[in-house]
């Protein structure tokens, strides 16, 4: 079973590492086999049986922004090009995921969708392929339209293995 340390959180108080809380767990009787790290840097300062993985989020690639407009694809029913501010400059950005299909052709968005959005560079999971193949965004053409960034699913991230939509903030007024 998978345990969140923010639900621990919510529960007790506690300022101890990930590390220190997995020790005391074990000697308490529940053994936990990995800590699994989203999106902060690995510490393997503390030498146990605990298994330590995850991906670190790369602060400059991977960031908040803002979709403001959706429009079809010119050569694919399943994509669309979303257009996305990263708080200094528009981009499109290429994507099939099916929770913006009812945002398309709407012209600009009333209130733009905020999105976890990997810049060109950004070292992600393969959100198509099962496991956790890291790949590398690279600027490539598809459909006849050039593709650099993207923005991203849960699985992607490292968050969790769903991966039919990208993740919409919870900020954003629906």
């Amino acid at each position: 079973m998978k345990v969140p340390l923010s639900w621990l959180k919510d529960y007790i108080e506690i300022d101890l590492d990930p590390h220190e809380i997995a020790r005391l767990l074990t000697f308490a009787g529940l053994e936990v086999e990995s800590i699994n790290f989203i999106g902060l840097p690995q510490s393997n300062q503390h030498q146990n049986q605990t298994s330590i993985d995850g991906l670190e989020w790369d602060r400059n690639d991977i960031i908040v922004a803002d979709i403001t407009k959706v429009e079809h694809h010119p050569n694919a029913d399943r994509l669309v090009l979303a257009q996305l501010y990263d708080g200094e400059q528009t981009h499109t950005v290429l994507t099939g995921a099916p929770n913006l299909f009812q945002y398309k052709d709407q012209g600009k968005l009333p209130q733009p969708l905020k999105v976890a959005y990997a810049r060109e560079g950004a070292h992600l999971y393969d959100g198509h392929n099962a496991g956790q193949e890291l790949i590398r965004i690279k600027r490539k053409k598809i459909r006849g339209i050039e593709s650099y960034s993207m923005a991203c699913s849960e699985k992607e991230l490292g968050i969790s293995d769903e991966h039919e939509g990208i993740i919409f903030s919870i900020l954003t007024p629906q």
